[in-house]
């Protein structure tokens, strides 16, 4: 801890509702998507809706003030009008604190789990740190600022996010393709999936029981194992090689397209060169792509909304749904000249290129302000007052 701090219990830190003020909170069922005031609650987002109520208004003598919310540990700190949600606490800093710092000295407290129960007589039991209120400011002002710059990468990838969904739908709307100011216009020649994959390699699924995981064994990649696109290497369990060797129709080669058939249809990745001679799942296809058939374009066309909704209207089954092989085969795609696949291809590479550099620049700044939110607060990090 930095030199001259001290820790004071929850009472020290903390100031409860003033003796004799009665602060209303709207009830769940009377809040509304529209209205005058936002109400403030201890759901995930900052404003869960709004009421034209105004004789549910917080006071305004008593902001700001900090919001605790017993069932889900979220903390906010409100200064502006506003009305409360359903069953959440009030607290204000003792005259000694900073309201700002200590919404985020109350954000680092580390309160266990324990479900929907109330945790609030959890938090009312942690220590609190209380350096000088100069030092409180400039800690605050650090956080505000970490904060603020994950928020703009946030908006940022939003918006790529948002510009990736467009030009998927828009690539492939109509047999239009549009990549920079080129425009191809015309019907595109449509095949069934099963027309666009190589002949020695048609759709099919993976290893329908692949055993325990073997340390030495050949990989293999399992629904779980792909998010957004990407197949996490990392993570993959293996089989046996007396098991590949019994399912060696269905091993993979780099470029393969796999497409999840099974509970959640329609996870879409491309097989990397490193898992070059894996296997996949009973719960995912494999689509290897013809000579004249561009592995990415097939991708991208597999995540649009028409491609997702051929997959959903596919699944059968009541206990465990999936897609049949022969229904996946029969799903109509275009098929444009390989020339206009790979320029798509590349436009939305190129969008998704983007997009995981944002993810990963998002995530540094969460992991940095998750660092100095700790530090800063406890004085594991020690700031300078001057």
């Amino acid at each position: 801890m930095s030199e001259g701090w001290t820790t004071v219990p929850f009472d020290e830190a903390f100031r409860g509702k003033p003796r004799g003020r009665e602060i209303p909170q709207i009830e769940t069922r009377k809040v509304r998507s529209k209205g005058q005031w936002p109400v403030i609650g201890q759901g995930a987002g900052q404003i869960e809706g709004y009421t034209d109520d105004g004789t549910l208004l917080f006071p305004d003598d008593l902001l700001p003030v900090i919001l605790y919310g017993p069932h889900t540990r979220r903390i906010k700190l409100v200064t502006h009008p506003f009305v409360a949600g359903p069953n959440v606490r009030f607290m204000w800093p003792a005259s000694d604190y900073d309201a700002e710092f200590s919404y985020y000295m109350a954000s680092a407290a580390d309160v266990p789990s324990r479900g929907y129960n109330d945790h609030f007589t959890l938090f009312r039991q942690q220590m609190f740190a209380r350096p000088t209120l100069r030092e409180q400011r400039v800690i605050a002002t650090a956080l505000r600022e970490a904060r603020l710059a994950h928020q703009a990468t946030e908006r940022v990838l939003s918006a790529v996010r948002q510009l990736r969904a467009s030009m998927l739908e828009r690539l492939f709307a109509g047999g239009v393709g549009s990549t920079t100011s080129e425009t191809v216009v015309g019907a595109w020649p449509m095949r069934s999936l099963g027309q666009m994959v190589h002949p020695d390699r048609p759709i099919c699924y993976g290893i329908v029981q692949p055993g325990p995981d073997v340390r030495d064994g050949v990989p293999f990649v399992n629904l779980t194992d792909c998010h957004d696109g990407e197949i996490d290497v990392g993570r993959l369990k293996r089989t046996s090689t007396d098991i590949a060797a019994r399912n060696s129709r269905s091993r993979l080669q780099a470029g393969d397209v796999l497409v999840s058939i099974r509970a959640t249809a329609g996870r879409i990745a491309v097989v990397p060169p490193e898992l070059d001679g894996a296997f996949t799942t009973r719960g995912m296809a494999r689509v290897s792509p013809a000579p004249w058939a561009d592995s990415h374009f097939i991708s991208y066309y597999l995540q649009t909304s028409a491609a997702q909704a051929f997959l959903r209207s596919s699944m059968r089954g009541v206990a465990l749904r999936q897609v049949n092989i022969r229904d996946l085969r029969q799903m109509p795609a275009p098929a444009p000249p390989l020339e206009i696949q790979t320029q798509i291809a590349g436009a939305l590479q190129d969008v998704d290129a983007k997009l995981l550099a944002e993810k990963s620049r998002s995530a540094a700044l969460e992991t940095l302000f998750s660092v100095l939110l700790r530090g800063l607060t406890s004085g594991r990090i020690q700031v300078s007052d001057s």
